[in-house]
């Protein structure tokens, strides 16, 4: 479901016009702490101290005024799915901050499917279950440690799987290495994200190897323009897919 694969698609075929097997940087985001998620559960922790009126009356108004944005986490999802995992439990901010729908509107699309019902609260218990398995350690470190459970086995490595074996291409991931992990996992939190910066403690390493430009530039996701391929080369065949005529069956 995610177009992100496209451009993973592509990239394999280019590869294999030389080579059958590739190095990936999968596992760099989980145990380097490299995601936005890392840097708004610091916030958030920090947010926490906050009267709850700030956000009702004026963090949470002033986020529905900012308008739609069509780039890689435009301002405005950053901020109302900030607001809607704020607010949820702990094992489940990750994805609060994550799906593009709220908690409610999810559960009214799915009120005719109650075989579902059960299905979301054994996730929820199964989330549950990963996050307090790590009570002792960093909020960031059990948000990893949640991420490498579910996210990473379960979305990214498939993702890269299929998109590079349909191109015949092998990847291997070193930074998976069994070893390495548990290493970087014996790092604190505080070690792997200083003052807000993702990777940091990654991107002191590279600084041997790498220059700056390349090190420090801002994040980017591996994904297609997919908001602006639906308003211009594929408006036509979206109109089509999405008639409402057809919606309404």
């Amino acid at each position: 479901a995610d177009p992100g694969i496209l451009a993973k698609y592509e990239l394999s075929g280019f590869i294999r016009q030389r080579y059958k097997v590739a190095l990936t940087g999968d596992g760099g985001d989980e145990y380097f702490l490299g995601y936005l998620v890392f840097k708004a559960e610091q916030i958030a922790r920090i947010a926490k101290h906050l009267p709850p009126f700030i956000f009702q009356h004026l963090i949470q108004p002033l986020s529905e005024k900012i308008p739609a944005g069509f780039g890689y986490m435009p301002l405005d999802f950053m901020l109302k799915n900030f607001i809607r995992g704020f607010s949820v439990p702990d094992h489940l901010r990750f994805t609060g901050w994550t799906q593009s729908l709220a908690p409610g509107m999810l559960a009214e699309i799915m009120q005719d499917f109650r075989e579902n019902e059960s299905t979301i609260r054994e996730t929820e218990s199964f989330l549950e279950k990963i996050y307090k398995s790590a009570e002792t350690c960093h909020p960031l470190d059990k948000l990893a440690y949640l991420i490498q459970r579910t996210y990473l086995p379960g979305y990214i490595l498939p993702n890269s799987d299929r998109a590079s074996m349909l191109q015949s291409v092998e990847l291997r991931a070193p930074l998976l290495d069994v070893q390495l992990t548990r290493y970087l996992n014996s790092f604190s939190a505080d070690e792997k994200m200083k003052n807000l910066t993702l990777k940091s403690k990654m991107k002191t390493l590279a600084e041997e190897y790498l220059p700056r430009d390349v090190i420090y530039r801002k994040k980017m996701g591996f994904t297609v323009p997919l908001a602006e391929l639906m308003r211009t080369r594929f408006h036509a065949e979206f109109e089509r897919v999405f008639e409402p005529r057809l919606l309404e069956k």
